[in-house]
């Protein structure tokens, strides 16, 4: 009796309502204390506050229960730990120890636009970055290269680009250079020119083309030596041993040609001529030489053939040194 009064309580038992509140209509017990809420690791449920999982799966009988609503079940701070992904951060986006002020980010392809002050000391229209001289206006690029010894545009070579001449040392500065001091330039240096023809660059006087002087020859020319020029100096002594007696002291005729002092005599060869109209006493003194009226009392026929061995006459050298004074311009 009591055996069946246990298994009766039991079946009854088996047979009650469920304690979660659903009805089992097919007389099988399930048990849901091993449903598992499955988590959607891609969702973010960081704003949900109730959620109702109406959809739950028994995991001991596999059977889908539709019936059971969880409605304590609050998930108002569960963080989707898979939602961060961690190789969406890019380290390369940000660069704090890096202070770029000019040149373009290499990483994200933009233009630094901080602005960036930009100096031109001379006011030439070239910052001071790229000018070769920031402090001097002439010196800049595309400025135009003169002959002075500066890079004027910075292009690297000074006077690059002009024509050159080769320019001669002038050293006696007579016009005239030396060949053998030569100087390629762009412009002359001081003391230079573009002759090269002079012979003797220590003396001024000389040089090709050059007035030449009595025995000296000065014309770059050996072959154009000036004969001298006969002067009083070389006659004054004709007069001295032919008319002395006459015309050293006493005045003969109104001069005297023969004075011992030669700027005395010479001053008085130039006096007008009484006998020779219009001419000096110098010039009457060959005619008067050549005609035979002197020297006074010599007895002289003037022709030096005839007057040859008598010493008062002028001899035809003399009479000749006496006509190339005249001819010469009857010089000092």
């Amino acid at each position: 009796m009591r055996a069946s009064m246990l298994i009766l309580s039991i079946l009854l038992v088996g047979c009650g309502p469920k304690t979660d509140g659903s009805t089992d209509t097919d007389g099988i017990i399930v048990d849901d204390t091993d449903d598992t809420i499955v988590a959607d690791t891609d969702v973010d449920d960081t704003d949900d506050t109730t959620v109702d999982d109406t959809d739950l799966l028994d995991t001991d009988t596999g059977v889908l229960d539709t019936d059971i609503a969880d409605t304590d079940v609050v998930d108002t701070d569960v963080a989707d730990t898979d939602v961060v992904d961690t190789d969406v951060v890019d380290t390369d986006i940000a660069d704090t120890d890096v202070v770029d002020t000019d040149v373009a980010d290499t990483d994200t392809g933009a233009t630094d636009t901080d602005p960036v002050i930009l100096v031109d000391s001379d006011s030439d229209g070239t910052v001071d970055a790229l000018d070769c001289a920031p402090n001097d206006s002439a010196i800049h690029p595309g400025a135009a290269e003169v002959c002075d010894g500066v890079d004027n545009n910075c292009a690297g070579g000074v006077d690059d680009g002009l024509p050159t001449f080769t320019y001669y040392l002038d050293d006696d500065g007579d016009g005239f250079g030396d060949v053998g001091m030569a100087v390629i330039s762009c412009q002359a240096p001081a003391d230079h020119v573009l002759d090269a023809t002079d012979c003797d660059d220590s003396e001024g006087a000389r040089f090709p083309g050059a007035p030449e002087l009595c025995g000296q020859e000065l014309d770059c020319n050996p072959s154009t030596v000036a004969v001298c020029a006969t002067r009083f100096s070389d006659v004054h002594p004709i007069f001295r041993s032919n008319c002395t007696p006459c015309h050293s002291t006493g005045g003969s005729g109104g001069h005297n040609i023969a004075s011992s002092n030669i700027s005395t005599a010479y001053t008085q060869s130039q006096r007008s001529s009484t006998t020779s109209p219009g001419h000096t006493v110098g010039y009457a003194s060959l005619v008067r030489v050549r005609n035979g009226s002197m020297p006074a009392g010599g007895g002289c026929t003037g022709n030096p053939v005839t007057d040859a061995g008598h010493a008062a006459c002028l001899t035809a050298s003399e009479q000749a040194s006496l006509q190339a004074w005249l001819d010469d311009g009857q010089l000092q």
